[in-house]
């Protein structure tokens, strides 16, 4: 419709269809960023997990070696863990058990010893397993 010359309807501004499409592709960019923060901080807290477990077990199998030869026995082994964990004050989600793989040739100079270090992380046990030699000295 005209009125002297002049039309009605205007071409200026935004529809409510223009809108709903806008808020929706914001949405779904929104819904992208986000849930690509979260598997940032997922992943970035399973590698400080990750590494203070390493830390833990790295630092029990320097206690190990400070230990002699003749304390490092099967009978000894739980103590020595519990010990560990008090000294490093590592966490009661953390589990240590310390082994001795035997070894037929070398058994009366060398002992491997092995340290085995479970922790959950999402609902999924995680292992490090280290193993050092215990070598006798003469």
């Amino acid at each position: 419709m005209k009125i002297a010359g002049k039309s009605l309807k205007s071409n200026k501004g935004f529809t409510l269809q223009d809108a709903a499409i806008a808020i929706g592709i914001i949405l779904l960019f929104t819904g992208v960023v986000v849930g690509g923060f979260i598997k940032i901080a997922n992943v970035q807290a399973e590698t400080k997990l990750d590494a203070v477990a390493t830390l833990f077990a790295v630092q029990a199998m320097e206690r190990i070696d400070k230990v002699s030869y003749e304390e490092v026995e099967k009978d000894n082994l739980e103590e020595l863990a519990s010990q560990m964990k008090n000294d490093f004050s590592i966490p009661s989600s953390f589990d240590i058990k310390l082994d001795i793989i035997p070894d037929e040739l070398t058994d009366q100079l060398v002992k491997t010893v092995q340290l085995d270090l479970s922790y959950t992380f999402q609902n999924e046990t995680r292992n490090i397993v280290i193993r050092r030699l215990k070598v006798k000295e003469l």
